[in-house]
């Protein structure tokens, strides 16, 4: 990865290998310089690896008006924490013991959404002109800019305590809860259901004999009226 490569650059770098098919005996020159092509080439890498990062949690926010809505993850403070800290990470880097001491002063700006633009001119001039301040910039023990932001990563995408990590199994418990709470309301509407179909057949039983029971009642009130008939 490209931050690992920024956390390793190295002070000087054999650029001039042994040519091949050498005559026995000649001289050899070996030019020992700076690998400025290996740190910028990194360095660019690293920004298209932070803008890809920017631009999907970016997408979260994004108001679709065809929709209504934005993405899944919009409310999640989780996404929120990692943007910020993301943020604050590359605006808050400052190393003041080199002559490049800002991202600003290798030629990484920040846009307005929160992406990084590179120029390479002014990078290269600093890598050729500076290297060593590049250097301490991206790898000093206290503030450099790779020791902080490897530090701020592990935290982030610590497989206990990170905030997705934690977000997640926070998730995953109220899931649990939920799935709870909805076999419990569940088996309660089973048992509401069995009591109103006995209900629901005690009545239909009901209503069947009744046709029965008025049969007898008027069987009842018809010797009522005979009797009284006969009587008299």
């Amino acid at each position: 990865m490209a931050l690992s490569i920024l956390n390793n650059i190295p002070s000087m770098a054999v650029q001039n290998q042994l040519a091949i098919g050498q005559a026995p005996g000649s001289t050899v020159t070996i030019t020992v310089a700076a690998d400025t092509g290996r740190v910028s080439q990194a360095i660019n890498d690293f920004v298209s690896n932070f803008n890809a990062i920017t631009s999907a949690i970016n997408a979260q926010f994004t108001y679709d008006q065809s929709s209504g809505s934005s993405g899944p993850l919009a409310a999640d403070s989780s996404v929120r924490t990692v943007q910020q800290q993301l943020m604050q990470a590359i605006s808050g880097s400052s190393v003041s013991s080199s002559q490049t001491p800002t991202l600003g002063s290798l030629g990484i700006t920040m846009n307005n959404d929160g992406t990084l633009s590179v120029d390479n001119s002014v990078l290269n001039s600093a890598l050729s002109s500076h290297y060593s301040d590049v250097q301490s910039f991206f790898q000093d023990p206290q503030q450099g800019f790779a020791t902080k932001l490897s530090t701020l990563m592990n935290s982030l995408t610590d497989v206990t305590n990170g905030p997705f990590v934690v977000d997640l199994k926070s998730i995953s418990l109220t899931q649990t809860a939920l799935t709870s709470t909805i076999n419990d309301f569940e088996d309660r509407l089973a048992q509401q259901r069995a009591s109103l179909v006995t209900q629901l057949s005690q009545a239909s039983a009901a209503l069947q004999q009744l046709p029965t029971m008025q049969n007898e009642i008027d069987a009842m009130l018809g010797n009522l009226t005979t009797n009284n008939s006969s009587s008299k």
